[in-house]
């Protein structure tokens, strides 16, 4: 929830995110397909979003957004080295 609040300024869209994970979490509504159920571990993550993702927009762009971030530890060694000199 910390990462919707930080990542989305619009609380209706943070809403409608928060209730489309549920969605997803709990196969209910469009995720209930027996055809999205059956291939969900048979494809990889973005292309079973492909032919459902376009129902759950809010989603589709938070997670894609997430998952588009860069993971990388660089910016925190940087600033560990950097208050190394301070002492």
């Amino acid at each position: 929830m910390k990462c919707i609040n930080r990542m989305v300024e619009d609380e209706d869209e943070q809403t409608l995110i928060d209730v489309q994970i549920d969605d997803f979490k709990k196969q209910t509504k469009y995720f209930s397909c027996p055809l999205a159920t059956r291939s969900i571990n048979l494809k990889t993550p973005t292309d079973w979003w492909e032919p459902y993702g376009d129902e759950y927009p809010e989603l589709q762009k938070f997670s894609i957004h997430v998952l588009s971030l860069t993971s990388s530890s660089t910016g925190r060694e940087h600033n560990c080295s950097s208050f190394e000199m301070v002492s």
